[in-house]
């Protein structure tokens, strides 16, 4: 991948030919569900405090197709979405 920024995290979908879907941080402790990350989808992790309590964030990127009206959901975003929900 050709964003090599100093300071910055780059999570993508290795081993894919062609990745179309990245997520670039800076600063923060992410992890890669590489489970629901795929060529067009990337999912990351995020845990953090609010008050006493220990909180999750998941952060996602999908790459829909721009030519349609209404994108059918890819099968991973919608593991994702069915993991995140329970």
């Amino acid at each position: 991948m050709g964003l090599n920024i100093p300071g910055y995290t780059l999570f993508y979908r290795s081993r894919m030919d062609r990745p179309r879907e990245c997520i670039l941080v800076r600063c923060i402790k992410l992890w890669m569900l590489l489970g629901f990350s795929s060529m067009d989808l990337v999912a990351v992790l995020l845990n953090y405090n609010e008050g006493e309590a220990e909180r999750c964030l998941v952060v996602c990127s999908v790459y829909w197709p721009y030519d349609s009206e209404d994108p059918p959901l890819s099968e991973e975003y919608e593991k994702l979405l069915h993991d995140c929900e329970g």
